[in-house]
């Protein structure tokens, strides 16, 4: 057997690997996000970030004193909505400790639907994030658990318009939806006479922002 370490060659070592989750999230918007992270250089990472609906209802999707209609789901295998990918640049040298800068592609799906008293389908549309996401971020270790999160400012690649068309004397109908709209609006309509809708989109959309605290394990 050749010595590797005899002839001045590291023995390869397998590369860290830290798998964090998103509580917050979780628990109010019902979104399990699971960060998947590799180190594959000194400062450099990648990380894959699967996005799993866990509750149809949480409490941010009806925080605005409206009855609780409005239901998601996933647009993806069973419970999985998508996943993201990402490129970290660790600026103190060292994955997982300290400032990181990341380049971050999503692409994430998911169904909306509102109902009535008697859970019949009011409306229903399918919303896709595909966004381009810069991200800045800061990560504490103790031992082999992890603590951190940050802030992104991103670019929607995908044109998501959907609004109701009613013309002058007609009766305000969700059969009105198109997309032929002016506005940078995705709407769902939450009554079926249009008394009330909810903008699906970011509010600074095409832009948007990204926040995340996550907590895990390194290894």
């Amino acid at each position: 057997m050749t010595n590797l370490e005899g002839n001045g060659v590291e023995p390869w070592q397998l590369p860290e690997i830290s798998v964090r989750l998103h509580p917050f999230n979780w628990v109010l918007e019902g979104r399990l996000g699971v960060e998947l992270e590799v180190a594959i250089a000194t400062g450099l990472s990648v990380e894959v970030v699967p996005v799993f609906v866990t509750s149809e209802s949480p409490p941010t999707l009806n925080l605005v004193g409206r009855d609780d209609n409005l239901l998601q789901s996933a647009n993806g295998l069973g419970p999985l909505s998508g996943a993201s990918l990402g490129v970290g640049w660790w600026l103190d040298g060292k994955a997982f400790r300290g400032s990181v800068l990341r380049a971050i592609l999503t692409n994430y799906g998911y169904g909306f639907r509102s109902i009535d008293d008697d859970g019949v389908t009011i409306d229903q549309a399918n919303h896709v994030e595909r966004e381009l996401v810069v991200f800045f971020g800061s990560y504490s270790r103790w031992g082999a658990f992890t603590l951190g999160g940050g802030i992104g400012l991103g670019l929607s690649l995908t044109r998501q318009r959907r609004c109701f068309d009613v013309p002058e004397g007609a009766v305000p109908s969700v059969a009105l939806a198109t997309g032929d709209c002016r506005d940078n609006e995705h709407l769902i309509a939450l009554e079926s006479d249009l008394d009330s809708v909810v903008d699906l989109n970011d509010p600074l959309a095409p832009a948007l922002l990204m926040g995340r605290l996550s907590m895990g394990v390194t290894f």
